[in-house]
């Protein structure tokens, strides 16, 4: 049986600064869309980072430039093969806020 995920990996994390966010096991998750919502004010890059032993991450898709502007991206990724999920913010300029879910289809009640 098919069970809907829904978490919110950030909320309303402050973007004054370079900040990760924590680590989401994704093993029970087949496929995934994360809605990355962002305020005005803030100037950086969005990474979405993958690992299978939570130490090691490396870039599982195209980063998503923000330029001081509100918005929302939706980044769906398919057949996933990492077991740890997270989201990186690198500051170039500004503040703003940060809000992520992630929403997919997992094989456990989560």
């Amino acid at each position: 049986m098919l069970h809907i995920m829904n978490k919110k990996l950030m909320d309303g994390v402050s973007l004054g600064a370079s900040v990760d966010s924590a680590a989401l096991d994704m093993s029970s998750v087949k496929d995934t869309c994360l809605q990355i919502t962002f305020s005005s004010g803030a100037t950086g890059s969005i990474g979405i980072l993958g690992s299978n032993d939570d130490a090691n991450y490396g870039i599982v898709a195209s980063a998503i430039a923000i330029s001081g502007s509100a918005g929302t991206s939706m980044v769906p990724l398919s057949n996933i093969g990492f077991k740890f999920l997270k989201i990186s913010y690198t500051r170039t300029l500004g503040t703003g806020t940060i809000t992520v879910i992630v929403g997919g289809k997992t094989s456990v009640n989560t």
